[in-house]
């Protein structure tokens, strides 16, 4: 009730230029609204940027032009480790769309949640105690499924990001303020969150709406702000070199297998023809690592499909024999020194028989959604260690399929 009033109540100037010019702001390029940014370096942390308003990635293609691109890597810079962000964002989104996009992301995994909304919610002129109350709400529903620490944006000067007539601009700015002020005593009393101010500065290039220059210089107050919680938090990884992860003896649960097949599919990458882009990159892995066997390889529901291999093919696996069912299911690396004396791998096909195989490392390769559905491996006969530096050079790589998986779904 409280969104839908204030609504009504926005001054005429702004109420008759959002009549006429529904979007003109906004009705250039835009970046997709799901999408995975990186930035190399080892123990990656892995971060979810939900919400909308500045985070959109208005006036470029590619979020890795947008904010997420920006603040992955100046933030690997700080913090002295790759980041993974993952983009869950939407066109002109409120606190309540907000809080619709939170339902639809499998929270585990993530080492933190940057929330970026407020701007949509400034412009239609929602209450400040109707906003806080349901950011309140989109904080717990974060915290409910995974107590991790939550980083809420203040909300943006409209006027820096669109163009506004006068009275609108004073309107919406004023908006705005209102309510981070609303927001502050919200954030210092609740557990795991932080406030992270946005002074944002005006665009570099008045030529162009939202330029890269324009966000990376966005970006920086943001990383001030972002990087002292992070370089706090107690996240197990930090400095360490790659050790084989503790796992259960059946492995951990995958995410919504349902929505995971259905990414697989979207790819395309099953059945389409051989790629060499595929075959040069699991040429580059068995380079560096000297190994016998290098693939990049996709799980569907039945089991394990190789795009590319070097070193000779296993044939086809069901998923129950396949070392990269396993990697799929990590969220990392999956890393095994040797795979004869690790008890959850001692009597896998692959080991007793066939290939017998003894050392693997493995990185996930996800969807352009963010989904895991395939792997990049090598392995070899004899065991033997993989330190940080290589997990970082098999991340790198896995990072370029997704980026080919990325262009066949826009081409």
């Amino acid at each position: 009730m409280g969104r839908l009033q204030h609504a009504i109540d926005l001054p005429p100037a702004l109420r008759v230029w959002r009549w006429l010019f529904p979007g003109s702001w906004s009705s250039g390029p835009q970046a997709p609204e799901r999408a995975v940014v990186h930035a190399s370096g080892g123990a990656p942390l892995r971060i979810l940027l939900l919400g909308g308003s500045i985070a959109t990635g208005y006036g470029v293609a590619t979020q890795d032009l947008a904010i997420a691109g920006h603040l992955a890597r100046q933030l690997a810079t700080r913090v002295g480790r790759g980041i993974d962000i993952d983009v869950v964002v939407e066109r002109d989104s409120t606190i309540a769309g907000a809080l619709a996009l939170a339902a639809t992301v499998d929270l585990r995994g993530y080492d933190a949640v940057i929330l970026s909304t407020g701007v949509q919610d400034a412009l239609d002129g929602a209450s400040a105690r109707w906003w806080v109350a349901q950011l309140a709400h989109l904080v717990a529903r974060v915290r409910r499924d995974a107590a991790l620490p939550v980083l809420v944006l203040e909300v943006p000067t409209p006027s820096r990001l669109m163009p506004l007539p006068l009275v609108s601009r004073l309107y919406a700015d004023a908006r705005a303020r209102r309510l981070n002020q609303a927001l502050r005593p919200v954030a210092d009393a609740a557990r795991g969150v932080h406030l992270v101010e946005m002074p944002i500065g005006p665009q570099l290039d008045p030529d162009r709406f939202h330029s890269p220059r324009t966000y990376a210089a966005w970006a920086r107050p943001i990383v001030d702000g972002v990087a002292p919680i992070l370089l706090a938090l107690d996240i197990a990884g930090a400095g360490e070199s790659a050790q084989p992860p503790r796992l259960a003896p059946r492995g951990p649960a995958l995410h919504d297998e349902r929505h995971r097949l259905r990414a697989l599919s979207d790819t395309g990458v099953l059945d389409s023809d051989r790629d060499d882009r595929f075959d040069r990159i699991a040429a580059m892995a068995q380079r560096r690592f000297a190994t016998s066997h290098a693939s990049i390889a996709f799980i569907d529901g039945a089991g394990h499909r190789f795009k590319s291999t070097r070193g000779g093919g296993h044939g086809a696996l069901p998923r129950g024999a396949s070392l990269c069912d396993w990697t799929i299911r990590t969220d990392a690396a999956l890393v095994v020194f040797d795979a004869a004396l690790d008890e959850r791998f001692a009597h896998a096909p692959l080991i007793i028989d066939g290939a017998r195989l003894r050392a693997y490392a493995g990185y996930p390769i996800r969807s352009p959604g963010g989904l895991p559905i395939g792997t990049i491996s090598v392995s070899d006969a004899a065991p033997r260690h993989f330190g940080e530096s290589d997990i970082v050079f098999l991340r790198d790589l896995a990072h370029l399929v997704e980026k080919l998986l990325a262009d066949r779904s826009e081409a």
